[in-house]
């Protein structure tokens, strides 16, 4: 479970340093449901650079896709919903649900975790 975390915050992380982000300017939770073997991410961020809501998720999901592209099980079990602060913070479909973890929480960041 410890590898899956690691991996999948590897990504998320190198997704974040590919776009400038500082670790305070996104946060990933996850929920992982080993009983079907699925992965359920959610990225938080202040802001996204592409206007597109479809095109942003596509180009966050590429690039993690391709980021575990030796981890196989990890890619295909992946499903990522992207959501600005401000949209957690009003609630409704946007709150985090009960059972995501905070990523940091489950595997602190420190300089060496990044790729």
């Amino acid at each position: 479970m410890r590898l899956l975390i690691r991996r999948v915050a590897r990504a998320f992380r190198n997704y974040a340093h590919k776009q400038g982000w500082a670790p305070g300017d996104y946060r990933v939770f996850m929920d992982v449901s080993e009983e079907w073997g699925q992965l359920y991410l959610i990225l938080v961020a202040k802001a996204f650079p592409i206007a597109d809501d479809f095109e942003q998720w596509y180009d966050v999901l590429k690039f993690v896709q391709n980021d575990l592209k030796d981890e196989p099980q990890f890619r295909k079990a992946l499903h990522l919903v992207l959501n600005t602060f401000d949209q957690v913070e009003r609630g409704g479909t946007a709150s985090i649900p009960r059972g995501y973890e905070d990523v940091d929480d489950l595997l602190p960041y420190t300089p060496s975790s990044q790729a």
